[in-house]
């Protein structure tokens, strides 16, 4: 998303997700180191991280962490200290000390090894995790507190939804849903180029769509060994275009069978505040689907042009 979009947040991944954020029962602090970095596609990163004792962080009921960046890469930072407790303290107000705080999502977790795994949406406006996720070398220092954030309740069919931000979050919930789970999943990227290789669940396939109006009849049920593959995949994470912003997502969705017995189902939807908004109307319009059976996520909002 370039400075041609009408596209503003802080941060073009998972900033701005508080509204759905779920307090854990505990808030524990852990420094972390970066051990390596990734190139997924041409508009995400993924850093894995090196710290101790992960264990707690090793659930599926809260997705997400609070993750610790510095705000100007060329400055010393100030890094929180964990209490008696482990919990997160700040020796000055966020930023002050030159470190701010975005939320997250786990992608991959080892905890015997002490590595985890977070993706970053790099591309459109800069923000402190996504401008650290693109300079990360071998050392750097970052840290996470949580876990945090709600996740899909138990269920015989899934509907997964959302734009590249709920990347990470989708492709966990698809290494870790039994076997037997049937459903769709419908992911929104900019253009053909810039999905990636997703796991393989055998009832639940993915199915990719692009905002540029001009690729609308493009979408396509992605072949997840092919993507990788693809000579559109060519990993130029400085690539710019023109992003439309417009989304036939909430059509797709519209048009997905649902289950008779709602009770075996659940709709998980998460991305961009509008585009949440009109995939939930449009996935439940004429349907009685129970609220209590669905979550959204807001990780971020589109500002319209002054």
């Amino acid at each position: 998303m370039n400075s041609q979009t009408a596209v503003s947040q802080s941060e073009p991944s998972q900033a701005d997700a508080t509204p759905a954020t779920a307090e854990a029962p505990q808030n524990l602090y852990r420094p972390l180191t970066v051990l390596r970095s990734e190139v997924l596609s041409p508009e995400m990163r993924r850093l894995t991280l090196q710290g101790e004792d992960l264990s707690p962080f090793d659930t599926l009921d809260n997705l997400h962490v609070r993750f610790y960046v510095p705000v100007d890469l060329s400055l010393p930072c100030e890094w929180p200290t964990a209490d008696e407790e482990g919990r997160p303290q700040l020796t000055k107000t966020q930023g002050a000390n030159n470190v701010t705080m975005r939320y997250y999502t786990i992608r991959r977790l080892d905890v015997a090894r002490g590595e985890v795994d977070i993706d970053f949406v790099t591309h459109g406006h800069a923000g402190p995790a996504s401008n650290f996720a693109r300079a990360a070398k071998p050392g750097d220092r970052c840290a996470m507190s949580g876990p945090c954030g709600f996740s899909v309740k138990p269920a015989d069919w899934y509907l997964l939804a959302g734009d590249e931000t709920a990347l990470p979050a989708i492709a966990r919930l698809l290494d870790n849903l039994p076997a037997h789970c049937q459903g769709s999943v419908h992911i929104e990227v900019s253009r053909p180029g810039c999905e990636v290789v997703m796991p393989s669940h055998p009832g639940l396939p993915v199915q990719w769509h692009y905002r540029n109006s001009n690729l609308a009849s493009s979408n396509r049920a992605a072949d997840n060994h092919s993507v990788a593959d693809s000579p559109s995949a060519d990993h130029d994470a400085g690539v710019a275009y023109e992003d439309s912003g417009l989304s036939d997502l909430p059509q797709a969705l519209a048009s997905v069978r649902f289950p008779e017995q709602p009770d075996s189902g659940f709709i998980w939807v998460a991305g961009e505040y509008e585009l949440l908004r009109r995939c939930q109307a449009a996935a439940l319009a004429d349907r009685h689907w129970p609220k209590e059976r669905l979550l959204g996520v807001p990780y971020w909002r589109r500002k319209a042009d002054n």
